[in-house]
């Protein structure tokens, strides 16, 4: 069973009622640097420190997360250095996490336009730059979606080049409206 450590939300009735940190706290920093932390899976354990509600979703997201650093040769702190320094390997863990978060969110809600809505939140937020604008949004749309696998490096490549898309889009608009 995976423990909970935080103040317990309506939800479940099974949470440590201590907010705690994770192990390992520093490296992840580096990773996350001026982002503020939510909820961290470690091993067994799913860390709240802001003592936030969780929802199921994403109990379900941090989930995956716990069950594939338990099966991850060398360990929990193996699985948090590559995570923290292999892009790759990051987006190879997020995909699932994220799947599952959808998968999970659409046996509650049947309404289509609830599902897209949802689709594109978390799309957005596994494109952001809270895991380093990894992917572009469509990408990530197709990759929860299981439409798309992300077998191929040089996503990175084709990301890069969508930034610099945008950003090239962005100043010609503001040459223009200086005109």
């Amino acid at each position: 069973m995976i423990e909970i450590r935080q103040a317990p939300p309506p939800l479940f009735d099974w949470f440590d009622p201590t907010k705690d940190w994770p192990p390992f706290l520093d490296h992840v920093a580096q990773l996350l640097r001026e982002k503020k932390p939510v909820v961290f899976a470690w091993g067994d354990a799913i860390y709240n420190p802001e003592g936030g509600l969780i929802s199921v979703p994403l109990m379900a997201h941090e989930t995956v997360h716990c069950e594939r650093q338990l099966a991850t040769e060398g360990g929990v702190r193996e699985w948090w250095l590559r995570y923290i320094h292999d892009p790759a390997f990051r987006l190879a863990e997020e995909v699932p996490a994220h799947r599952k978060e959808y998968e999970v969110f659409c046996t509650v809600a049947q309404d289509r336009n609830a599902r897209a809505m949802e689709l594109h939140r978390i799309a957005l937020r596994l494109s952001g730059p809270f895991y380093g604008h990894l992917i572009d949004h469509r990408t990530a749309k197709h990759a929860i979606l299981g439409k798309e696998e992300l077998v191929d490096p040089s996503w990175r490549d084709t990301a890069a080049k969508a930034r610099e898309g945008q950003r090239q889009r962005f100043r010609a608009r503001a040459e223009d409206a200086h005109q």
